[in-house]
């Protein structure tokens, strides 16, 4: 596959991913009401890349909350949750998983469309 249309792909599932976990982070993270959305705005999508020969992007929790406490550890801990055992001191919340989850089979269908506009475009003569 072209590294161009790797790239296409990527920065479209990037977008939808993107916006998917804005949707999550803005409603999981705010179950009751104390979310002031520091982790929603700092989610944005990276340029792709390339190691190792495998094409990819990132989309990352930038910046630093006003509490001084880096967005990408924050985003960390409502993930994963702090603690262990039967009575976590924060439970996770698992925002990040549910949103790929979510937008799974449209993520799918995105490389899938991309792919086949790219074959037809080689067949014609």
């Amino acid at each position: 596959m072209p590294a161009d249309l790797e790239k296409e792909i990527l920065i479209a599932q990037a977008r939808i991913l993107e916006e998917e976990q804005k949707k999550y982070a803005g409603s999981i993270l705010n179950i009751k009401g104390y979310g002031k959305g520091y982790t929603k705005a700092s989610i944005k999508t990276g340029s792709p890349g390339s190691r190792g020969g495998v094409r990819y992007i990132e989309i990352k929790f930038q910046g630093t909350r006003p509490d001084g406490k880096s967005a990408a550890e924050v985003a960390f801990l409502n993930e994963y949750g702090v603690g262990k055992g039967d009575h976590p001191r924060m439970a996770p919340r698992g925002f990040i998983q549910k949103s790929i989850s979510a937008k799974e089979n449209e993520l799918d269908e995105i490389a899938a469309d991309h792919f086949a506009k790219w074959v037809e475009s080689q067949l014609e003569f």
